[in-house]
């Protein structure tokens, strides 16, 4: 039940409201027909109007926001060749050579999974006397060692080249992280058979299983040339393994030894080496 000051409040309201009711029907009442009708059309119309000048100013501010920022593409960017620093041909025994080449991608950006090359072999009048082909891998700016460890020629070649084919670059953001250590390898000549031995282990410290690393043994005399290059290939290596290696080089050398470059190289951009 009410008490008398609501009651009084209530009424209050009552009479305010009639009062405003009459005063909103005698300002309409003082229109015409024609004006009330034109009256109603143009609050009907300003709806729509305020609603699209609402959305014309957003447009406005977005536009200019946008015009503000700095956008970032990838540029274009047009592949470099593969750089040759050195190439070189080496004497085995017999009719047996081995050359290898110091290549470098200038691309730090751009990687490819299939690198192949040829290596050329010419006498001195430029006739060639036989060629090779292998491929390999190249990581953004790496710098490695293409090997042939042994090829048959009729004579000894006064020439080597290499031929890199045009590889398919691709950006690769994504390299898996697979690390084979090499450790220090132990080097002399060997008496049964005569020749040159590198002993030494390498480790795959990852936990993949890797299907193939090769193992190349870059051999440099003491004024800093290469005199001898060897490689093997290991296959199915192990997480965690330790496996050891031996190369060997058909000729006695380790007084004109000054060191053994082990480099063990695997190709983490082919998904089916990396298990």
């Amino acid at each position: 039940m009410d008490s008398p000051m609501d009651s009084i409040e209530k009424q209050k309201f009552e009479i305010a409201a009639e009062q405003s009711q009459d005063r909103i029907r005698q300002f309409f009442g003082s229109f015409t027909k024609q004006k009330r009708y034109l009256l109603f059309a143009l609050v009907v119309l300003a709806i729509p109007v305020f609603y699209a000048a609402k959305f014309t100013a957003a447009q406005i501010i977005l536009n200019r926001f946008y015009k503000t920022q700095i956008i970032a593409h990838r540029a274009a960017v047009t592949p470099q060749d593969v750089v040759i620093i050195e190439t070189k041909a080496l004497t085995i025994v017999g009719k047996s050579y081995s050359a290898y080449a110091l290549i470098k991608n200038p691309n730090n950006d751009l990687v490819t999974k299939e690198l192949k090359y040829t290596f050329h072999f010419y006498d001195a009048k430029g006739v060639e006397l036989g060629n090779a082909t292998d491929k390999t891998y190249l990581l953004g700016g790496e710098e490695k060692y293409l090997i042939l460890p042994n090829i048959k020629l009729d004579q000894q070649p006064q020439k080597v080249s290499v031929q890199i084919s045009q590889p398919v670059w691709q950006y690769r953001s994504d390299v898996p992280s697979v690390v084979v250590s090499t450790g220090i390898p132990q080097f002399a000549d060997s008496t049964s058979p005569i020749g040159f031995e590198v002993n030494g282990s390498i480790q795959n410290q990852s936990i993949s299983t890797i299907g193939e690393v090769k193992i190349d043994g870059i051999v440099f005399d003491k004024l800093g040339q290469v005199i001898a290059v060897i490689q093997r290939t290991e296959d199915s290596v192990q997480p965690k393994e330790t496996r050891p290696y031996q190369l060997f080089w058909p000729l006695p050398i380790a007084d004109q030894v000054s060191n053994v470059r082990i480099i063990a190289e695997t190709n983490v951009l082919d998904s089916n080496n990396i298990r």
